[in-house]
């Protein structure tokens, strides 16, 4: 099974965010290629293993900010912005249910968006 899709979308530099969870369920690996516009800051990968779901299996709001969630920075992920570039992550051995990528602000202004690919088991 592969796919990709765009995440985070048109986000705003103009404040530090937590990028939309994603749910990992049988992926072994994935991709992100990012892009961003200006800015400067920190971006860096998170996961976590106790992130709540509602009945179908998505996060809501609520539970998207719940205090409970643990996320971690995955090692090795964290990204200096400053001003315009990309970036390329790619994640093998995946044993992780969700992810996330954070901005966190400094300065500045710009847009971020993000494309996944995820390859799963079959």
């Amino acid at each position: 099974m592969k796919f990709a899709n765009r995440i985070d979308s048109d986000k705003s530099f103009a404040a530090s965010f937590n990028g939309d969870p994603m749910k990992l369920e049988s992926i072994e690996g994935y991709s992100i290629c990012a892009t961003w516009s200006g800015g400067v800051g920190t971006l860096k990968l998170q996961a976590s293993n106790n992130a709540q779901k509602d009945n179908v299996g998505d996060l809501t709001v609520a539970q998207m900010a719940d205090p409970a969630a643990v996320w971690v920075d995955i090692t090795g992920s964290s990204v200096a912005v400053s001003g315009a570039g990309d970036q390329f992550w790619n994640v093998a051995d995946v044993y992780y249910k969700w992810f996330r990528v954070v901005y966190t602000r400094t300065s500045g202004t710009g847009t971020f968006t993000a494309y996944l690919n995820v390859k799963g088991i079959t």
